[in-house]
């Protein structure tokens, strides 16, 4: 059934148990359920969000999704991706790992991605050179970072353009470290939190 949805809010995850999870996923095969449940059941709540995703059709898009967990950077790199193949609209991470992480680069280049939410609890995350955020996020409405550190990125002051992000409406920056001054060149943002 989860693999059917447009909207999945995996911000309180409860994974299934083998008890009444059978009836609503009655159009999968009983080997791809077998393994589906095994996979869901002995691991944590990243690989359950990873084994919806992998269970979707190819053409099958995502308007919403939402999930928090702690996990290693490959892995957010990895559902943050599998979510981009799937066309999503609406992306909400909140996220802790065990170092700081790079901003996930197969955001930036979705064209279907309208509004992107990262939150990162601890210990926080760098976005990429300027030269490859100026490239991406054409059609974001809606862009919301917590706790990015932008030491040694002088380059990126400047990021928040026209040039960068045409259609951007509202923008939010919360707990960000390393930086003093911040331009902000966007006409059409209606919104603007710091």
């Amino acid at each position: 059934m989860w693999h059917t949805f447009p909207d999945l809010d995996f911000t309180t995850i409860n994974v299934p148990s083998s008890s009444g999870y059978n009836n609503s996923i009655s159009k999968v095969s009983s080997n791809v359920y077998k393994k589906f449940h095994a996979n869901c059941t002995s691991a944590g709540g990243a690989d359950f969000i990873d084994q919806v995703l992998s269970f979707r059709e190819k053409n099958s898009g995502i308007r919403v999704l939402r999930f928090r967990a702690n996990l290693s950077f490959s892995h957010l790199n990895a559902l943050i991706r599998g979510a981009v193949k799937h066309n999503v609209q609406e992306l909400d991470v909140e996220v802790a790992t065990n170092d700081y992480f790079n901003f996930p680069r197969s955001a930036i280049n979705s064209d279907s991605l309208r509004v992107f939410k990262l939150k990162s609890k601890y210990p926080g995350f760098r976005l990429p050179p300027s030269s490859i955020m100026k490239n991406g996020f054409k059609n974001l409405f809606t862009l919301s970072l917590s706790c990015l550190i932008m030491y040694e990125q002088p380059s990126l002051r400047d990021l928040f353009t026209e040039t960068s992000f045409p259609l951007l409406k509202k923008l939010s920056l919360d707990g960000c470290t390393g930086v003093n001054l911040l331009t902000c060149k966007l006409s059409c943002t209606r919104e603007f939190n710091s």
